[in-house]
């Protein structure tokens, strides 16, 4: 029984430890990298909207950030509205700058599904 409660402690520690780290990443990006990301969409009128009304809080560069991702993303539903050199933008955009806004989200649900699964087998086994 001890091996399990063990087995148990470390898996949660773990799922909390990654999903602790992926916070610092989705902070790191949105503080100190939203300007770089940005400045390769010059010709975007989203991107330069959202720069102008969202202004540079938490917030606002959550918003800024967001616009991004809905770009990059590929079956969204702003990207046909997209004039033909913001989709020339999308398409020279960096893959180790895509790889920093599109995987936090995906982690984030993945310790979500991790944690509600440790969760249920902490029910099952009586742990709680």
């Amino acid at each position: 029984m001890i091996d399990i409660k063990l087995l148990y402690a470390s898996v949660v520690c773990f799922l909390f430890a990654t999903g602790f780290l992926n916070f610092a990443v989705m902070l790191y990006v949105r503080f100190f990298k939203l300007q770089e990301i940005e400045a390769y969409f010059q010709d975007c009128f989203l991107i330069a909207s959202g720069q102008r009304t969202a202004g540079h809080g938490f917030y606002g560069r959550n918003v800024r950030l967001g616009n991004v991702r809905a770009l990059l993303r590929d079956n969204s539903s702003i990207r046909p509205q997209l004039d033909a050199q913001a989709r020339d933008d999308v398409r020279r955009f960096p893959k180790r700058l895509r790889l920093l806004i599109e995987l936090p989200p995906r982690v984030n649900a993945g310790v979500l599904l991790g944690l509600i699964a440790v969760w249920s087998w902490g029910n099952y086994e009586g742990f709680y």
